[in-house]
């Protein structure tokens, strides 16, 4: 696995090779998706029916970013543990993603300020289950999430009549301010736990492009090799999640042998 770090400049965005060289990786793990896809086969399954139960619409969320190493090992360890998301035979799953914004990317702006109460505004294919939705997260208090959304034919490359009244119910400003900037795409791993009221995601093959590129695959950024977790606990029952600490998921990864790094992830709120 190689790293390379982001420039952004009045231009075009590069990406230049980082000095850093990590440590050996196992080659067993380079192999990518059907290496995963052999051990997901080990979890039991969860539906889609099943999932509305820990939808956790209200929580608390913590994110981590680990190399695919790491999180191989880690899931290994937690088979009689989890159930893994499975749709029509799919454990791996597609999601492509547009996000709004304002024209000098407020929302964004305000998360990397650390702003307490802020908003992320998006439409969301769910490509694998054939579902869309435009979403709103409020993020506050300590980590906690609010999400409401509405569903939509398909992905909204732009704000319908019915989206505008949806935005006008959800925001605390006028949706007129927003337009689309981001595209995110990635496959994602959905875990529920068999003992707490805890979903896990894992977020793989990150890609990432501006909206006037076009959707992905056009000219984008992507992360090979790393991978994004985001624990989810629900209210009103939940406590923060740490790195010491939140149930058997943490445990395994915190055990697993590696020599890369986990840092706590702001970077997708």
């Amino acid at each position: 696995m190689s790293f390379t770090l982001l420039t952004v400049q009045d231009g075009p965005i590069t990406a230049t090779p980082s000095p850093i060289v990590p440590p050996p990786v196992d080659t067993r793990r380079e192999a990518g998706q059907p290496h995963f896809a052999a051990l997901l086969a080990r979890f039991a399954p969860v539906g889609l029916a099943e999932m509305s139960a820990v939808a956790l619409q209200d929580r608390l969320d913590t994110k981590f970013v680990l190399s695919e190493g790491q999180l191989y090992d880690a899931l290994a360890a937690l088979v009689a543990d989890y159930r893994v998301l499975d749709i029509h035979g799919v454990r791996l799953n597609r999601y492509r993603t547009l996000y709004y914004d304002t024209a000098d990317f407020a929302l964004f702006r305000q998360h990397h300020a650390g702003r307490r109460h802020r908003y992320k505004v998006r439409a969301r294919s769910y490509v694998d289950s054939r579902l869309s939705f435009l979403e709103v997260k409020r993020k506050f208090k300590r980590n906690r999430t609010i999400k409401e959304r509405m569903p939509t034919a398909a992905l909204l490359t732009r704000l319908t009549p019915e989206a505008n009244d949806f935005l006008n119910n959800t925001l605390p400003f006028a949706p007129v301010e927003l337009e689309p900037r981001l595209w995110d795409e990635y496959t994602r791993i959905t875990f529920v736990s068999r003992h707490d009221q805890e979903r896990l995601t894992l977020d793989l093959s990150l890609r990432f492009a501006g909206h006037q590129d076009g959707a992905p695959p056009g000219r984008a950024i992507t992360l090979p090799g790393v991978a994004i977790a985001e624990v989810s606990r629900g209210r009103p029952t939940a406590t923060p999640c740490s790195w010491g600490g939140c149930g058997r998921w943490a445990f395994a990864r915190s055990s697993s042998a590696s020599t890369v790094p986990v840092w706590p992830c702001s970077m997708r709120d």
